[in-house]
């Protein structure tokens, strides 16, 4: 699937029908879709992760845009363990965020299969790193995942010598969708796990100042004077 290509296109026009804003994610790449089903902007994961590096390569200074204003507010996204590179999330503060998507793949560790040092892989991922996010960027911090049933893995795994009989996939959930204020509240109920479903929460921007009037990192609690940021947002080819 290319970002512009028919697949595409199709849920650019479904969600033109409903008239809504679509943050999607496939793999490592990322896409924001506008009401009208324009692109607002399409990136990449920075840097793969672990096993991620035999498939997928790192992207270039174009996926830096990671910010698009909208009525709602500036709205930005990262993917997975972005939320753990501290010069990307300055980055992206930068940019004025007001909105992050953090997406999430499945992180599940409330099985016994889940071993060091991921014994609390969803603690640590979708709560721990997107609140800390939220309280950092004094921004609103939607989390977002996809939850697995036991019998998925099984159904994409059946005749393979690496089926991972024993692994913790094969548990099922991961489901940890939340809302955090900039002051690091939760603002949605928490879920089970193998929820499957939408959760929502009410969001006022207004709060983002008065949390920013006590802490803004790239504002007035910030010293450029003895600590920068150096920024290369250009696409880089292989050949020039």
């Amino acid at each position: 699937m290319s970002a512009y290509g028919d697949e595409m296109l199709q849920i650019r026009q479904a969600t033109a029908a409903a008239n809504i804003y679509v943050c999607a994610s496939l793999y490592l790449a990322q896409v924001f879709i506008g009401p009208n089903g324009n692109i607002l902007f399409h990136r990449r994961k920075t840097k793969p992760t672990h096993v991620e590096r035999t498939i997928f390569g790192d992207s270039t200074g174009d996926s830096l845009t990671i910010v698009a204003d909208t009525p709602l507010g500036k709205i930005g996204m990262l993917n997975c363990w972005e939320h753990f590179q501290p010069l990307l999330k300055y980055h992206t503060y930068c940019q004025g965020e007001q909105v992050h998507i953090a997406a999430w793949p499945f992180n599940e560790s409330y099985t016994d299969k889940a071993l060091e040092p991921f014994s609390v892989f969803s603690e640590a991922n979708e709560v721990t790193a997107s609140r800390m996010y939220a309280m950092e960027g004094a921004v609103f911090v939607l989390v977002t995942n996809q939850p697995l049933s036991a019998e998925g893995p099984r159904l994409n795994s059946e005749g393979q010598g690496n089926s991972d009989k024993d692994g913790f996939m094969l548990a099922g959930g991961g489901g940890r969708a939340a809302g955090f204020g900039p002051d690091g509240k939760l603002l949605t109920e928490p879920t089970d796990p193998k929820f499957d479903g939408l959760i929502y929460c009410d969001i006022d921007l207004d709060q983002i100042d008065y949390a920013k009037t006590l802490i803004n990192c790239v504002g007035h609690y910030s010293r450029p004077d003895l600590l920068r940021l150096v920024v290369d947002d250009q696409p880089k080819n292989y050949v020039r």
